[in-house]
């Protein structure tokens, strides 16, 4: 693409999947989810520093977000939901710029943004007070971000390291990949920089992914810190947070019907996961309630991250290994953990996954010589079976018949 073109290209992108994101989001003037608590215990939380007792074992910057967004937009749905409208939106535009870095190759970079674009599960979350949306896009700018420091720009650690300490004060899924990171960059400081520079590389390093991520974390506890409490007690709440997630099972955990509609880590990325079951509706049109993966895709990850790891090696191009370390250090995280997990805990892998599916997509299309007629194929084909899912899964109205092949390969909500 050329520079004016790809602008064009990028800018139909993010227009599309705001679109995606916000429309509608106004029609539910009530509470959705666990919005019931989120959204009431935000406000609490920010003018008073109580905890909401069914959320502690989460960090809170999302309350204070929340809080923000209802003083500037309103106590209303648009309040309650755009910031995670425009993080979902925005984290399309940071996967597409972390493709171009990894890759050097933009039509895989769109490929995998359009793919995120109108991933159903996280058009679903953009929509909803959901802390993953949040999480997930600020990781994604940290790691376009840590990814230009590697390639020499010095001051993009510094705001690497203030998306890091936002993403993990709102979820802890990423903090596997920020030790990763801090060992990526000292190796490279060891390697690259001559001795006089490697302390105060060591000290901008510390700084930047150490220091300012734990700055950013006490931050969103400053509402708790004004009750009163000191360090020490931080310290036995962050110990509590970890024991109350690991002693979370399937009999005690109060969402235990979504978790048996979410399948298993092992089953995400290896097999449809499907349910739907019709709550409203004649005999021809239906309203729907859906949990699924959006399969097609999620089912290429592992032969897509196997074909980016040959490649990397083969072509001695290590940044191709980087959507790779991000996927198994999230993916990892989510087949040790012992705590019940819903399918969107798989989203915070996905984006990683299809910086490999648009990669492995884009390098089969450009072997041809007609190239540009695959690549046209393949960005509708995306486009079509991502609208074809839209109107489903946020439990529009749709026609029977055309949505019958899902619902025959879906269970139903599962019985207890």
């Amino acid at each position: 693409m050329k520079a004016a073109k790809e602008s064009y290209a990028v800018g139909m992108l993010l227009l599309f999947a705001l679109t995606a994101r916000v429309w509608g989001i106004g029609d539910v003037a009530a509470y959705y989810a666990d919005e019931v608590t989120i959204i009431p215990n935000a406000e609490v939380y920010t003018k008073t520093g109580i905890v909401y007792a069914g959320d502690f074992y989460h960090p809170p910057l999302k309350s204070l977000l929340i809080s923000g967004s209802i003083k500037l937009f309103g106590n209303n749905p648009y309040g309650w939901r755009l910031p995670f409208v425009f993080a979902g939106t925005l984290s399309v535009l940071w996967l597409y710029l972390l493709g171009r870095e990894v890759f050097s190759n933009k039509v895989a970079a769109y490929i995998a943004a359009l793919l995120l674009a109108v991933e159903p599960l996280h058009i679903v979350l953009s929509r909803t007070a959901w802390g993953e949306t949040l999480s997930l896009s600020s990781f994604l700018l940290a790691s376009f971000l840590f990814l230009k420091y590697m390639r020499g720009t010095s001051s993009a650690l510094l705001l690497a390291g203030l998306f890091f300490g936002i993403s993990l004060s709102i979820k802890w899924y990423y903090l596997p990949a920020l030790g990763i990171f801090i060992a990526l960059a000292c190796f490279s400081a060891v390697r690259e920089r001559k001795s006089r520079c490697r302390i105060n590389e060591s000290l901008y390093i510390f700084s930047s992914l150490v220091l300012l991520p734990a700055a950013v974390y006490l931050i969103a506890f400053l509402p708790w810190f004004g009750r009163g409490y000191d360090l020490g007690e931080f310290m036995e709440w962050q110990v509590l947070m970890y024991r109350e997630l690991q002693a979370v099972t399937q009999s005690n955990f109060p969402g235990s019907l979504v978790v048996l509609m979410s399948g298993s880590p092992v089953e995400w990325f290896t097999m449809p996961l499907i349910f739907a079951e019709k709550v409203a509706g004649d005999g021809r049109w239906g309203f729907y309630s859906v949990v699924m993966s959006n399969f097609p895709f999620w089912m290429l990850a592992f032969p897509s991250l196997l074909f980016i790891s040959f490649q990397g090696v083969k072509s001695k191009r290590p940044s191709y290994l980087f959507p790779v370390v991000l996927f198994v250090s999230v993916y990892l995280l989510c087949l040790l953990v012992r705590r019940p997990l819903f399918l969107y805990s798989a989203l915070q892998a996905v984006p990683f996954a299809h910086l490999a599916v648009g990669f492995l997509l884009a390098s089969l299309a450009g072997r041809s010589r007609k190239s540009g007629v695959y690549y046209g194929i393949i960005i509708g084909a995306i486009l079509i079976w991502g609208g074809y899912l839209y109107p489903f899964v946020l439990g529009f109205p749709v026609p029977d018949f055309l949505y019958s092949p899902l619902v025959s390969l879906s269970g139903g909500m599962p019985k207890f």
